[in-house]
């Protein structure tokens, strides 16, 4: 009696394995489109991430470069700065040059007169100076 017992479950496992099998090579289809579909998800997983490393790298450099030049910017800003204000003393200058041409092209008689006397006070007080520098007054004693 044992041995029909064991008989009949080996039939009955072997029967409910073929019918596992059976069901499975059905779906064998199915079961090769996702293992397909997972390895095409894993390269593009993996293609994905190496192109996420690469991505960082040149974000990295990118943001250094993009320090240098708000450095170099900023040095540029003091450049512009003192080139305006360069250019607006040009420009006063230019203007004040434009109002001494104006006034120089009216002939005055004073002027000239004026002029005379700066150079003269300007000669005597060069020819002071010379003497006192020399030792001599221009004093005479004798």
């Amino acid at each position: 009696m044992i041995f029909v017992y064991v008989f009949l479950s080996f039939v009955v496992g072997l029967s409910i394995g073929y019918f596992a099998f059976y069901y499975n090579y059905e779906n064998s289809s199915n079961i090769d489109t996702l293992k397909k579909n997972y390895k095409q998800s894993q390269d593009q997983i993996e293609s994905l991430e190496h192109d996420l490393k690469e991505y960082k790298l040149q974000n990295e450099v990118l943001r250094k470069e993009i320090q240098d030049t708000k450095n170099r910017n900023q040095d540029l800003e003091k450049v512009v700065s003192e080139l305006s204000r360069y250019t607006y003393i040009i420009n006063e200058a230019g203007k004040k040059s434009q109002e001494l041409a104006k006034l120089l092209g009216v002939y005055d008689k004073d002027v000239e007169e004026r002029v005379q006397r700066i150079m003269s006070e300007n000669n005597d007080s060069n020819e002071q100076e010379a003497l006192e520098s020399n030792g001599n007054s221009g004093k005479k004693f004798f």
